[in-house]
């Protein structure tokens, strides 16, 4: 994630007046910057004047704050998050969906693999809650890997929304929003499991180039490791037929040491290089926003089942459906005998 937008999620959801502006330098490289008014007690928790400018590289301005990756102001944000979960509530103040029938859109959007029999049934424009967690992930081994994943679900349909991210900063269009339930719209153990899975999976994509970097690093090491024991094992192979000679005893007592010192060096190496990944929620943001609702009747034989789905106004289209297994959103979907909603892969290792 950018720095810029970070600070500016971070300091918005502890009460702060985050500006964005652009301006082009001698160069005619573009500078970015965020003007800030923060309250007096927020200031004096980050040590920064109560009117700060903020930017990823140095400008003409000489008061410049500096958040770019490793920087001591991002690390202050960082901390920042560190210490305390904030959660806020969101209104977005869109066009109501105009009503209309969604069976031609969602016979184009959706591809179902089933012999079940799927009724669409249309309901009028409605209202739904969706969820935005920001986690900070933490990975640690020889050395330390810290991001922020930020993951979004709909409450009601658990569908992973991580597109909606990027689309929710106008502040002239999400207003904050008062009372009601946070968990409106979905169990909290149901809703968490989503974020949950959809955080895991970013953080597998997020860790690639770090796990590669560890394995390459491990693997140079562990080749110097038995290089250097096979050279002791062959010297002693060698101490049979010249200079102060063994008894075969003797050398198999030696090997076998060599053998024992060997894998317990393999052992430390393995710890070592171990990963040991920790996710924490940062702040959590509840998003309300006009929709259009649909639901599908779903049978089979004595099996009945109703499968929502969403068209959403903001991204202009239908949101993907959760696998009932793994959870991930998609377009194209298996439906079993006993109404489950699988993605392929999962209907893959199932079948």
């Amino acid at each position: 994630m950018d720095p810029l937008q970070f600070a500016t999620r971070v300091l918005d959801l502890h009460g702060a007046v985050v500006e964005g502006k652009t301006a082009v330098d001698a160069h005619g490289n573009q500078i970015c910057t965020l003007h800030t008014l923060l309250p007096a007690e927020l200031a004096a928790r980050l040590e920064w004047e109560e009117e700060s400018r903020l930017a990823t590289r140095p400008g003409t301005d000489s008061n410049l704050r500096l958040i770019g990756y490793g920087s001591a102001d991002l690390e202050m944000l960082l901390d920042l998050v560190r210490t305390q979960c904030s959660a806020v509530r969101i209104r977005g103040d869109l066009p109501w969906p105009r009503p209309r029938s969604l069976a031609n859109e969602a016979q184009e959007a959706f591809r179902f693999r089933t012999r079940v029999q799927m009724t669409l049934r249309e309901t009028q424009p409605s209202h739904a809650n969706y969820l935005l967690v920001h986690y900070l992930l933490n990975a640690v081994s020889e050395e330390t890997y810290e991001s922020l994943i930020a993951t979004m679900v709909n409450q009601a349909t658990l569908s992973p929304v991580g597109e909606l991210i990027q689309q929710i900063g106008d502040p002239q269009v999400f207003v904050p929003r008062r009372g009601g339930d946070l968990m409106g719209g979905g169990t909290l153990k149901e809703v968490a499991q989503a974020l949950q899975r959809e955080a895991s999976r970013m953080v597998h994509r997020r860790l690639d180039p770090f796990r590669e970097s560890l394995d390459r690093r491990r693997n140079r090491d562990a080749q110097r490791l038995h290089g250097y024991y096979e050279a002791l094992a062959q010297e002693v192979c060698r101490r049979k037929t010249r200079g102060r000679k063994l008894s075969a005893t003797q050398v198999d007592a030696k090997l076998e040491s060599i053998r024992g010192e060997y894998d317990r060096k393999v052992r430390d190496l393995d710890m070592r290089y171990a990963l040991r990944v920790r996710l924490k929620p940062a702040a959590v943001m509840q998003v309300d926003m006009p929709v259009l609702r649909a639901t599908y009747d779903l049978r089979y034989r004595r099996e009945e089942r109703i499968l929502p789905i969403t068209w959403n106004s903001l991204l202009g289209r239908l949101e993907s459906i959760p696998c009932d297994e793994c959870g991930k959103g998609s377009l194209e979907m298996t439906i079993d005998d006993r109404l489950r909603v699988l993605c392929l892969e999962c209907a893959g290792k199932s079948s």
